[in-house]
């Protein structure tokens, strides 16, 4: 008989959902996606209803016929199992006060935030045995992974006489072999001034220098698109290295004190903030080589797992890959917070007696796929002219080499940040002024953030400095010398370019599209970047899309075989 297992993130941001069916994942979704607003989190007393109601009404099930449910947030009052007593006996009148109702009659169990973190994966990964590091900004309180989550973290901090002293996660290194994870080492951050705790941790590092820069601490991607415009003129000292590992100065912070107030202000800045962005990437990347070096010695395990959002990174994935003695990385689509929901039931998967080796990850296309009654409905309510297309690949292939832009919609909708060929807005890379008129008219972000490459894998070799796969768009290397001006539009100020390797087996149609245009024009690669404009979420549903197009200069508006014109 199924088991159906049911993984939830229940965080004040990037809250997510996610269902397995037996050895593979059914479906998952973050609730942005759903809600449209970005980062959507989880508020007291919500159990993310979209994203969980968006699983059960794809499986076709009920919350009746879940086996387990496996969740993680970092609220304070989640780690309260009389939360959980007030939830059975409340009995209020919105309609997902049953379903919580419900859900807290099943088996529900709560695991710490790292610990999901290390199932997403290890579990998603290719290997039977390998080092876990997780690092992100924060996690769990001590003393609820101690005293209400459950599973290996609680169990190691017992066991090793750890005391709680109210610090939060913020480094975790675990070691697995045939799908058995065991941690080797916790990192909390536990001083007695609570915002000092804070500061010492990678993720806070990142995060409080993109809030000095951009005013958002979460333009981590922008600051590390930033870093290749500075110089080492603006030194952090926020990281010093030991032989135990690394400490952090506690005065670091104290000079970011003239945060910016405005784009002009901005613009007249540029190179302090670009020497800032230079240096805290440089940091980052040291103190993580550093780490890693670390861990492979105590280990002596080949392969490495990441996860965290620090792992979404992918300029120091990659020098994690070159200057460490790991022969390979791995690090899953979603390995910030909303991959937390993963994580989750893939620890359900485990306690239900599953193995690694039988479980099945092919791709990232975890979202539903919308049927033609569907796409065509709502592409009628739009008022836009469409047709059906008797060969969608090799047409659009035209579009392409013809310098349009672009909308390309295809089935399940990717899980996590990164677009990857199922929600994406496509063009040509071999011009500048492609990718410019790409940002101009449609994307409307900065100048100085790159567009990435989707590549066909057996061409990679050709134009980028790569022995590897990079199928989720999570490694930044080099560009080939004698191919950046043959593909201008993909090519970072540093020369790099954050490579999407695809496969007809993983990728399906967006791999046939890209071999349509190759036979073209002879260029085996396309600009990708994500469907969606500054500040909205990738688009989720058909409506989504054409909402979308209506408010952008985009050229064509492609859903399955259909193609939408203004």
């Amino acid at each position: 008989m199924s088991k159906y297992i049911l993984g939830l993130c229940l965080s004040d941001h990037d809250s997510s959902a996610c269902l397995i069916k037996d050895n593979r994942i059914l479906v998952a979704i973050s609730k942005e996606r759903l809600t449209r607003i970005k980062r959507h989190g989880c508020s007291k007393g919500d159990f993310d209803n979209e994203s969980v109601q968006y699983c059960l009404d794809y499986a076709g099930i009920s919350i009746d016929d879940v086996d387990l449910i496996v969740q993680n947030s970092i609220f304070t009052y989640l780690s309260d199992p009389a939360y959980y007593e007030t939830l059975r006996h409340y009995k209020g009148s919105h309609d997902y006060s049953e379903r919580i109702i419900n859900m807290t009659q099943h088996p529900v169990l709560p695991i710490s935030h790292h610990l999901a973190h290390a199932y997403s994966s290890y579990y998603l990964s290719p290997f039977d045995e390998a080092a876990i590091l997780v690092i992100d900004s924060m996690g769990n309180e001590d003393h609820s992974v101690m005293n209400f989550f459950q599973g290996e973290d609680r169990e190691f901090l017992l066991s090793s006489g750890y005391r709680a002293t109210g610090g939060w996660e913020r480094e975790s290194v675990y070691t697995a072999k045939g799908g058995i994870i065991t941690p080797i080492s916790k990192r909390f951050a536990r001083d007695t001034q609570p915002y000092d705790s804070l500061i010492k941790g990678f993720g806070i590092m990142y995060h409080e220098v993109s809030e000095y820069i951009f005013g958002d601490g979460h333009k981590a991607g922008e600051t590390m698109g930033l870093a290749p415009f500075g110089k080492a003129d603006y030194p952090l000292g926020a990281v010093s290295f030991t032989e135990e590992g690394y400490a952090f100065n506690d005065q670091w912070l104290k000079q970011l004190d003239k945060p910016h107030l405005s784009m002009d202000q901005w613009n007249d800045r540029f190179e302090e903030f670009a020497g800032l962005a230079y240096q805290v990437q440089t940091e980052l990347e040291d103190s993580l080589i550093h780490l890693c070096n670390r861990i492979h010695k105590e280990t002596g395990l080949d392969h490495l797992c990441l996860a965290g959002g620090i792992a979404l990174n992918s300029v120091t994935n990659k020098k994690i890959l070159d200057r460490t003695p790991f022969k390979s990385v791995f690090i899953p689509p979603a390995a910030g917070d909303s991959g937390i929901s993963i994580g989750c039931a893939l620890k359900g998967y485990r306690e239900l007696g599953g193995s690694p080796k039988e479980f099945v990850f092919l791709n990232d296309y975890l979202g539903k796929t919308y049927s033609n009654e569907e796409i065509v409905q709502a592409i009628e309510n739009s008022g836009l002219q469409f047709r059906k297309s008797e060969d969608i690949c090799k047409e659009v292939a035209g579009y392409l080499s013809e310098d349009q832009i672009i909308a390309w919609f295809q089935e399940g909708s990717e899980f996590g940040p990164r677009a990857l060929g199922h929600r994406s807005i496509l063009c040509q890379a071999t011009s500048i002024e492609m990718r410019d008129s790409l940002n101009a008219r449609v994307k409307f972000r900065q100048s100085f953030r790159p567009f990435a490459p989707s590549v066909m894998e057996e061409y990679a070799p050709d134009f980028f400095e790569m022995d590897f796969k990079s199928p989720f768009m999570l490694m930044v290397t080099d560009v080939k010398k004698d191919k950046a001006d043959v593909v201008p539009g993909i090519v970072h100020v540093d020369g790099t370019a954050r490579v999407q390797t695809v496969t007809e087996e993983e990728n399906g149609i967006y791999y046939r599209l890209i071999k349509e245009y190759a036979q073209l024009t002879g260029i085996p690669l396309i600009l990708n970047t994500s469907f969606n404009v500054n500040g909205e979420p990738i688009v989720e549903t058909p409506a989504d899309a054409l909402n979308c197009y209506k408010s952008t200069n985009i050229d064509i508006l492609v859903i399955g075989d259909y193609i939408i014109s203004k």
